[in-house]
Parts: structure tokens; C-alpha cells; sequence
């Protein structure tokens, strides 16, 4: 028979849950409808990334761009909120990756926002010559030598 005053891994566990609750904290990596952190950041970059493709074409005003940005980001925060945290160490660098790549894409944004959609030689605003980025890289190792690394899908 158990004593009261020794718990087991299974009363540990259920004591852990009941306070993770109390909290508000999540465990587990994934949010109450299985989507990851790192895909619900990946769709938000995506969609910002298709904003800022429109305002460079013309489809959208930089105002229109700042409105839909905002609303993108604050979407992002909401769900997160709700998430659970990704609690082991791959998991976090994914979602830390993940998220630098939206926070790019919010530079972007933004740029464009300030900017707009003429040249400006005096800031180095070119977007007449925006090139799309194929995801690919350049290495250069000690020696000097330059590879190019093809994107990964």
C-alpha cells in the first residue's frame, strides 16, 4: 500500500498536469487543434510574404500592406498564446528558425510600408529591382572558396 506522503510517477505526473493548468501552461508541443508552432508560424510567413509580393506589384497600398500586416501578426500572437510551447531543444530551434524567417518578412513589410513604391536612391530603396529569393545559399569556407547550396524543400 501506497503512503500518503509518497507519490507516484503517475500522482507526480497528474500533480504536474493540475499545475501546468492552474497556470495556463501547455503541455505537449502542440496546440488544441495539432497544428505546431512552427507551422502556424510557417502560414504566417507565407501569407506576409504573398502581402508584400502584392504591394511590390502594385495590388496593394502600403497602407493596406501595414493594416493586413498587423492583423497577420496579431492572428500569429493569438494562436501562440493558445499553443503549447515546443519544450524540446530541436523543437525550439525549429520554431526560433521559423520565426526569424516571419520576423524577416516583417522587415520587409515594413520597409515597404515606409518606403513605398518608387525608387529611392538616397536610401538604397530599389523596389523596381526586387529579386526573389530561391532559398539558396553561398558558403564560403576558410580558404576563400564560394559554393552555392540549393534550397531545401
Amino acid at each position: 500500500m501506497l503512503k500518503p506522503h509518497q507519490p507516484t510517477s503517475h500522482r507526480l505526473l497528474c500533480s504536474l498536469a493540475f499545475l501546468s493548468a492552474l497556470m495556463g501552461l501547455n503541455v505537449g508541443a502542440l496546440a488544441l487543434d495539432g497544428t505546431t508552432q512552427k507551422e502556424v508560424i510557417v502560414q504566417s510567413t507565407v501569407a506576409l510574404e504573398q502581402l508584400v509580393r502584392q504591394a511590390h506589384q502594385g495590388d496593394i497600398s502600403p497602407e493596406r500592406l501595414r493594416t493586413e500586416r498587423v492583423r497577420v501578426e496579431r492572428k500569429l500572437d493569438a494562436h501562440l498564446a493558445k499553443s503549447a510551447v515546443a519544450a524540446r531543444p530541436k523543437e525550439q530551434l525549429v520554431v526560433n528558425q521559423a520565426r526569424t524567417d516571419f520576423n524577416q518578412q516583417i522587415m520587409c513589410s515594413q520597409e515597404f510600408e515606409f518606403f513605398g513604391s518608387e525608387d529611392r536612391p538616397e536610401w538604397g530603396w530599389y523596389p523596381s529591382r526586387q529579386i526573389q529569393s530561391t532559398g539558396s545559399v553561398v558558403k564560403v569556407d576558410k580558404a576563400g572558396n564560394a559554393t552555392l547550396t540549393p534550397a531545401k524543400h
